[in-house]
């Protein structure tokens, strides 16, 4: 989302963003100051809709649900372009290249000062003293000069070497969800475009915690942010190499996995489920043991004429109806389309 607010605007908008968030108890991170400020612009309808059905639910506004309210409304808007880093990263390559350039030119011509300054030594006439004096004097100041232009293009260089690790790690926060340290669904689509899945038999598995409502209303939002966690920590246990696992929706998970055939991804499915069952629950505060938490899963194989970057949408819907079949069935199971 562009912002046309100017500075004084963005700083009052900013008081009442931090306002917002310590009236939560919320740390000002990224994702919640994102809310937070749209929150106070009050151009995005939707976001103000399902936040004000939150307050009149007396539901908990908490980190959980300010993701859920970024995921659902700002996502796609607030995502770093690679149309516009690259371009940016160009231009600090052309600017690092510019000076190095000119230290060079500064290092060239100091040396030819040094020569010069030597000539003019060795020349004798006694007419000519005053203006070697003189001559003299400047050089020495030139040089001066030349090397404060020589320490000012480092700190330039360092600067924009700042800028471009700056960038670099803005570019992969883009694309990490931050709750679960999976991918989010632009990272997916990022890695689509970068990684060649070329092998004819790759299949994809569609994740969904189950009866995840019932967790958040029964033991609270805060519970259920260490649910979503321990989920993502198990299935990232279970991929490998270019196998990808992406927090898909709220408590949705997709998993794709390379080079598998779909009798190899029912085990990879069934070993996360049967992760995620055996995972034990206590209620921090009594000690008192909670009840299992499951996961039912969604599997398809890519069919022949098939492609991940080109059909991803019909994949994937092709696994959540096999999601469905394994929810129809009972839960806590793996079904396959």
């Amino acid at each position: 989302m562009i912002y046309q607010h100017n500075q004084t605007q963005a700083n009052v908008i900013m008081g009442k963003c931090l306002k917002l968030l310590e009236q939560y108890e919320l740390s000002p991170t990224p994702v919640n100051y994102a809310v937070a400020y749209e929150l106070q612009v009050g151009k995005n309808v939707g976001l103000r809709s399902d936040y004000e059905e939150l307050i009149e639910n007396r539901s908990q506004i908490n980190n959980y649900a300010m993701q859920h309210l970024y995921f659902s409304h700002l996502h796609e808007a607030n995502h770093v372009d690679k149309e516009f880093a690259e371009p940016f990263t160009n231009v600090l390559r052309d600017t690092l290249s510019d000076i190095e350039e000119s230290r060079k030119v500064v290092t060239n011509y100091q040396k030819e000062l040094d020569e010069s300054e030597k000539k003019l030594e060795n020349f004798k006439p006694e007419t000519t003293k005053q203006l070697i004096t003189k001559l003299k004097k400047s050089t020495k100041m030139l040089k001066a000069e030349q090397q404060k232009l020589a320490v000012r293009l480092q700190q330039a260089e360092t600067e924009t070497n700042s800028l471009r690790v700056n960038l670099a790690k803005l570019e992969k926060e883009a694309t990490i969800d931050t709750l679960s340290q999976l991918l989010n669904r632009q990272g997916l689509q990022k890695a689509l475009n970068h990684i060649k899945f070329d092998h004819p038999h790759n299949s994809v598995i569609l994740f969904d915690i189950d009866n995840f409502k019932d967790v958040n209303d029964n033991y609270g939002h805060i519970f259920g942010d260490h649910v979503i966690q321990h989920v993502a920590k198990e299935i990232k246990s279970r991929v490998r190499g270019r196998d990808l696992a992406i927090r898909y929706g709220g408590e949705e998970f997709l998993v794709i996995l390379a080079d598998t055939e779909i009798k190899g991804a029912q085990v990879v499915g069934e070993k996360i489920r049967s992760g995620v069952e055996k995972l034990r629950w206590r209620n921090v505060k009594t000690g008192k043991q909670l009840p299992s938490i499951t996961l039912s899963g969604g599997i398809t194989q890519l069919k022949r004429e098939e492609s991940l970057q080109e059909d991803i949408n019909s994949i994937i819907s092709r696994a959540d109806e096999a999601l469905y079949n394994a929810k129809s069935a009972g839960r806590n199971r793996v079904k396959f389309k």
